[in-house]
């Protein structure tokens, strides 16, 4: 589907199958995506501030790269191997998300709760992590600079 440019703010796209929609600079501020599937979704420009993705699996997914996903709730996320370099995840809930072998470069993950998110072998350099509560997280091999 062809939904650049979009206005969804608020909506309800759970269980929703977006595979290989374009959702380039839609506005899906606070919007439910709760077991949507994005697989192949074209999504540069698209804002996500406040969305909840909560439980999806976007392991290996390059499309979130420099996406503003801050104040989402983005827990129990499988984001394994994805590349989520200069992603603003400012103020994301990121509890119990799996970001083992993910590219965080350049990421902000400033005020960020991470708490019991596994990021073993995550790639985090020059990431910023200002005030982000990181209790039992999971840093083995992580690459921090």
């Amino acid at each position: 589907a062809d939904l650049a440019g979009t206005d969804l703010v608020g909506a309800n796209l759970s269980q929703a199958c977006l595979r290989d929609s374009n959702l380039s600079r839609a506005d899906l501020s606070n919007a439910v995506l709760v077991g949507a599937v994005l697989s192949g979704a074209t999504i540069q420009g698209t804002v996500l501030t406040g969305a909840n993705l909560s439980g999806l699996d976007l392991q290996a997914s390059t499309f979130l790269r420099g996406v503003n996903l801050s104040h989402a709730t983005l827990s129990d996320v499988n984001f394994h191997r994805a590349d989520l370099t200069g992603t603003d995840l400012s103020d994301a809930n990121l509890n119990n998300a799996s970001l083992s072998c993910a590219t965080l470069n350049e990421a902000k993950l400033n005020n960020a709760s991470l708490c019991h998110a596994g990021l073993e072998s995550a790639n985090l350099s020059r990431v910023t992590l200002t005030g982000a509560i990181m209790a039992q997280a999971d840093l083995r091999r992580a690459r921090l600079c």
